[in-house]
């Protein structure tokens, strides 16, 4: 069957519809709202899907610049250690 965009297809198309929604106004409903569930679970599952990916992202990132800044902290604590008894040394004549 050709579903072209003629208008003849169009009125039938329509005029099934009509029928169908006459005939049948309560399943039509129900599949409306069964539709309109399955939207619902599937926007939720998404958003929940979204939240739980960005927070386990933030996380690690978090984690991961901690432990940079811990490094960090730790060998510029270390070379102050060294270049503050290197001076003192040198003040002292040791060298």
């Amino acid at each position: 069957m050709n579903l072209s965009c003629s208008s003849s297809n169009n009125a039938i198309i329509n005029q099934l519809f009509l029928v169908h929604i006459y005939f049948a106004p309560r399943q039509a409903q129900n599949n409306r709202l069964r539709c309109s569930k399955q939207q619902y679970v599937v926007v939720v599952v998404v958003v929940v899907v979204v939240v739980v990916v960005v927070v386990v992202v933030v996380v690690v990132v978090v984690e991961v610049v901690v432990v940079v800044v811990v490094v960090v902290v730790v060998v510029v604590v270390i070379v102050l250690v060294v270049v503050i008894d290197f001076l003192r040394r040198v003040k002292k004549g040791d060298f």
